[in-house]
């Protein structure tokens, strides 16, 4: 049997004393006294968390302590505990086990709040003749806080079976029992469960991007599919990147920006030329806008490596630099945001927006490139481009 805890989910009209009459049969069960705390789970806007396997939590209790634990998906023992409320940055934590384990996995991210709630927890234990505890239960009850408004998401009543070790007997009858009275078992996260619960996908993440699968699709179609995934990313990052939440928001707000322009590059035939150089500027302006502000990202992500190529004795003579750098950057970020914020911007999106959701070209409306299937349209174009970068043309000897 493993020492895994085991979750069940228990119907609301199940009690406690039920619960507890249930679980005679095995042996003689006590319980404790209900402790309550608040909760809010917290990952990286791209889950780097989750996708490692792990939880990050910060409880609040009633006597005013704030802990933040650290532990692997479906486990009771954290990796490591902190009593401090979860920063933006592990590098504000205290040194030790949990800034050491979370920034190596989080690199330059920021710890974003994923979904919060309140819930009352209520322990137990089934002992033997003893008298010693031979297993113990957590039966807890949540309900999540909604984004906006007073209004609160109960989820199932939870409990958890955890082993002791030396008496695996007791927990399989344990078990064997719950499944007896129809308690279904779970492995999903308190953190998931809860986002499930307000309407949200189980996991956390930035809008992924699907390449195309049909390469018989018509250009133009195909170019509105991936045309929809990148406005869907730069909306996606908009927000962090105006508030300047951690520097991958806005590398991610250009990349998605960068492609769309591309695109419209090397497929011209997408849109009539008055709309074609509307857009192109548009997306233009937003590159411009965006750039300085990543360029000094780029500096003072580097600055460490740049003091290490110098003589020890001369490292500390860059400062002043960094302080240039960083004042510059936080100046940058006023004019980021009022450009993302601006209605220049909004205007820009919200006519991409129509376009793309309007209604299909018709023929003789595009050039004829813009039905042509996506598959022959593309092997065309990387055929040309090939062509013009092949070494006897670049260097003029053909």
């Amino acid at each position: 049997m493993s020492d895994t805890t085991h979750t069940f989910l228990i119907p609301d009209h199940w009690t406690p004393t039920e619960l507890a009459h249930a679980l005679e049969p095995l042996g003689e069960v006590t319980t404790g006294p209900v402790e309550r705390c608040d909760w809010t789970f917290f990952d990286t806007f791209d889950g780097r968390l989750y996708c490692a396997g792990t939880v990050l939590v910060e409880e609040r209790h009633p006597d005013g302590t704030v802990t933040s634990s650290w532990r692997r998906q479906g486990a009771t023992e954290a990796l490591a505990v902190e009593e401090a409320p979860v920063p933006q940055f592990p590098r504000e934590l205290p040194p030790g086990p949990l800034q050491d384990g979370l920034a190596a996995l989080t690199g330059v991210r920021a710890l974003l709040p994923l979904v919060g709630g309140h819930g009352r927890t209520l322990e137990a234990r089934l002992l033997n003749e003893d008298g010693k505890t031979v297993v113990r239960f957590r039966l807890s009850e949540h309900r999540v806080r909604q984004e906006t408004g007073d209004a609160e998401v109960a989820l199932p009543h939870r409990l958890q079976v955890l082993p002791v070790r030396g008496y695996r007997r007791p927990l399989a009858e344990s078990l064997a029992l719950l499944a007896a009275e129809g308690f279904p078992a779970t492995a999903e996260e308190l953190a998931l469960a809860a986002r499930v619960g307000l309407g949200h996908p189980p996991a956390p993440g930035p809008p992924r991007f699907r390449p195309l699968d049909d390469p018989a699709l018509p250009t133009w179609q195909a170019l509105r599919l991936l045309f929809h995934q990148l406005l869907a990313a730069i909306e996606a990052n908009r927000p962090g990147a105006a508030a300047a939440l951690d520097p991958e928001f806005l590398h991610d707000l250009r990349v998605a920006v960068r492609r769309p322009r591309a695109l419209l590059g090397q497929f011209k035939e997408f849109l009539p030329e008055p709309q074609l150089r509307r857009f192109r500027a548009g997306f233009a302006w937003l590159g411009k806008a965006t750039g300085p502000g990543r360029d000094l990202d780029v500096y003072l992500l580097g600055f460490t490596q740049y003091q290490a190529l110098l003589p020890p004795a001369y490292r500390n003579d860059l400062l002043p630099l960094r302080d240039y750098l960083e004042t510059r950057r936080q100046r940058e970020q006023v004019l980021l945001r009022r450009a993302l914020n601006g209605r220049h911007y909004r205007q820009l999106v919200e006519d991409w927006q129509t376009l793309l959701e309007g209604a299909p070209p018709r023929p003789g409306s595009r050039p004829a490139a813009a039905f042509q299937s996506i598959g022959a349209r593309a092997g065309e174009r990387i055929d040309r481009l090939a062509r013009q970068t092949a070494p006897g043309r670049a260097t003029g000897l053909n």
